[in-house]
């Protein structure tokens, strides 16, 4: 049914990605993917590259809004495969105290590029 519809692309929405849904052993991803061939597009709790590497085995597209807002070296972070602290992890704030002096300013200027 999904194949047939003028849809181009589904983004599966959830807070955790590798939440399992409907109380089976599968995430949102892997149950959509059963349903349809179409290109599918993952969010939730995607921090770092550890977590967007395990979440594109069940996606085409990984996305990662909340961390790329408070941390706008992000994209320099997973390119340097730097892990994060099991505390960041619980809660992203903490990048918006530690972003927040004049001399880290220049750095994120500089690094918030993309390729």
């Amino acid at each position: 049914m999904l194949d047939a519809s003028p849809v181009d692309i589904i983004s599966v929405s959830t807070i955790n990605f590798k939440d399992k849904a409907f109380g089976t052993d599968k995430n949102m991803a892997q149950l959509t993917r059963q349903a349809t061939a179409k290109p599918l597009m993952i969010c939730g709790r995607i921090y770092d590259r550890a977590t967007a590497d395990e979440s594109i085995l069940d996606a085409d597209i990984v996305l990662s809004g909340k961390s790329l807002l408070l941390n706008p070296v992000w994209v320099a972070d997973i390119r340097e495969n730097k892990p994060l602290k099991p505390e960041q992890t619980k809660n992203p704030m903490w990048r918006i105290q530690t972003r927040r002096c004049p001399e880290k300013e220049m750095t994120m200027k500089k690094n918030m590029h993309f390729e």
